[in-house]
């Protein structure tokens, strides 16, 4: 029973984050070292350092352009969430209703 992160479950594909985070974005690193995807799980064994990467300025420029669009706009309760490097949360009114974005570094395989 997900009760932690029960509002993303719909999110990450009816998977518990960690599960999630392992199978689509740890990718071939070892599952004991930090990865660079924000909220690694591992990250509480051996964290790595992080050095800035291209796609964080896309991400500064996906939060303004999030902030400030039509969207956020015309809505009552906009609510935009950095939770890792890359990863964004964001609602609009529906509290029951997020969108979770993900920015990768490197191109899916």
């Amino acid at each position: 029973m997900v009760e932690m992160s029960a509002d993303q479950f719909d999110v990450f594909e009816q998977m518990h984050y960690v599960c999630f985070h392992y199978e689509f974005e740890h990718g071939d690193t070892d599952p004991d070292r930090e990865c660079m995807a924000g909220g690694c799980p591992a990250a509480a064994v051996s964290p790595a350092q992080r050095t800035e990467e291209p796609r964080d300025s896309l991400v500064e420029e996906l939060i303004d352009a999030l902030a400030t669009g039509e969207l956020a706009s015309e809505s009552l309760a906009f609510r935009l969430e950095r939770l890792g490097p890359g990863i964004l949360r964001v609602q609009y009114d529906d509290p029951g209703s997020a969108y979770l974005i993900t920015v990768r570094s490197e191109p899916r395989r």
